[in-house]
């Protein structure tokens, strides 16, 4: 780990040497709300190519586990104080959309995004998601309010703002200028802070429970491309997601990038939604790869990278962890565990720019053992690089290429067998890392046979 640690560091070997010792710390005593500051790990590095830290992603709130629930209790800004820091925070179901912030024209209530925009600043390097959706009910048609609990409350909706034309809609415009332009009292800015902007949340969504937009695809970009051209010239740097869509939302993307194509394409992210619902990760990415193909399949459309800004366990029932479904608990800590890595490590060999855990600190960061796994995870994959997606070479075990930071030929290995696999140590292969946090691989020799289990290895040349 020093090695792999002092290359991503770039000259900062103290500082690689240091990370060990307070991972140790964390073992004993991180993961929870109360744990002490001083047992938090510095940030892994950005590395310049690669996987970035970036592409781990958190959302609701900063890691509070008292995320928002039906327009409720608003999560108090705060920063999860287990060893796992994940390099991206996504703004959504933070009570911060525009049905929240905005209360009519030039009435604007920024308390609870100042609360974030403080906490951001203070826990730089990170990159920082903010999501449009919910239009406010003062602008909205009559009757429509309250359509979307949770993420817009009682004020919100999920219908087109009645001042919507060819045009644009002056209010979002007015919304959008206003918010880009925002610092709070502390002089924290949301341009300086905020470089992703994800043009609507799960714009597929039109009907059920919660719909998230019961307009066209026409008319939600008509709202939204006036007000890209707004954040592109205050942000130099600004990445424009499409609108999210849930799995098997494909035919209405499609639709949304015909209109970028013929209205002018303003997007250069492609965004997904997408949780496991008690399905391997494994058996999860034909459903992924359905909900890929209009990026390579639509007419004057070029591909752009792809995130997943939004996946869990389950998105049933709050907190959405493993286990926490209608079906009942099916895994064991060390598969939901594993599910966790190997989502992350599956989709990233996919070429995936980012996959965004829900209520992230409420299942991994709050919890020792998810929060060391996913600290391990991270301190792998950083500026390392898969050379094609992840294969399965029958009886349940897969094997994954990969390249380290450093130029260390690598593979990834596990079974999604929860009795665990024999596996031969191919040729070339000395040593392995686990999740375990150790601060030294485990040496192996080609040829040995080794047992495999549903937390992946990663075998080293």
């Amino acid at each position: 780990m020093l090695n792999r640690l002092s290359t991503l560091y770039s000259g900062a070997p103290s500082l690689a040497r240091f990370v060990p010792s307070v991972l140790v710390l964390c073992l004993i005593g991180c993961g929870g709300a109360s744990s002490p500051s001083a047992s938090i790990a510095p940030p892994l590095p950005e590395p310049t190519t690669g996987i970035l830290r970036s592409f781990f992603g958190m959302q609701c709130g900063t890691g509070s586990t008292n995320c928002p629930d039906n327009g409720n209790n608003p999560p108090t800004p705060q920063w999860p104080t287990s060893v796992a820091q994940p390099g991206l925070l996504r703004l959504w179901d933070s009570q911060v959309s525009w049905s929240y912030l905005m209360a009519g024209p030039g009435n604007y209530n920024f308390a609870q995004l100042d609360g974030y925009l403080d906490d951001i600043a203070a826990h730089q390097p990170l990159v920082v998601n903010y999501v449009f959706g919910c239009v406010p009910s003062f602008i909205a048609p009559s009757g429509t309010s309250g359509t979307t609990p949770g993420s817009c409350g009682t004020n919100g909706s999920a219908a087109p703002p009645t001042d919507l034309t060819s045009s644009g809609s002056a209010t979002f415009n007015e919304f959008v200028t206003t918010l880009i332009n925002h610092c709070s009292p502390a002089g924290n800015c949301v341009k300086t802070l905020i470089t992703g902007y994800e043009l609507w949340n799960e714009a597929n969504v039109s009907s059920g429970a919660a719909p998230r937009w019961t307009g066209t695809q026409t008319q939600l970009y008509q709202m939204v491309a006036p007000a890209v051209a707004v954040i592109k010239a205050n942000v130099s740097d600004a990445k424009i997601f499409t609108p999210s869509i849930t799995s098997g939302g494909g035919s209405w993307m499609t639709g949304w990038l015909n209109a970028e194509v013929a209205g002018g394409i303003i997007s250069n992210r492609y965004n997904i939604h997408h949780y496991l619902n008690n399905e391997l990760p494994e058996d999860s990415l034909s459903d992924v790869n359905s909900d890929l193909a209009p990026d390579a399949g639509t007419a004057g459309w070029t591909p752009v990278p792809w995130v997943m800004t939004e996946t869990g366990y389950d998105d049933i029932t709050i907190p959405y962890s493993c286990n926490s479904g209608n079906t009942g608990t099916q895994y064991s800590t060390p598969d939901c565990i594993g599910q966790m890595v190997r989502w992350d490590i599956l989709l990233f060999a996919q070429s995936s720019s980012g996959l965004y855990w829900y209520y992230w600190n409420t299942y991994i960061g709050s919890d020792p053992q998810y929060a060391t796994a996913y600290y391990s995870m991270m301190r792998s994959l950083l500026g390392g690089k898969f050379s094609a997606p992840c294969s399965s070479g029958g009886n349940a075990t897969w094997t994954c290429s990969f390249t380290e930071a450093n130029g260390t030929v690598a593979q990834w290995v596990w079974t999604t067998s929860e009795a665990g696999a024999s596996y031969t140590v191919p040729s070339g292969y000395t040593d392995y890392w686990d999740l375990s946090g150790s601060s030294q691989p485990t040496t192996v020799t080609a040829g040995q046979t080794i047992t495999i289990g549903v937390e992946p290895f990663m075998l080293e040349q």
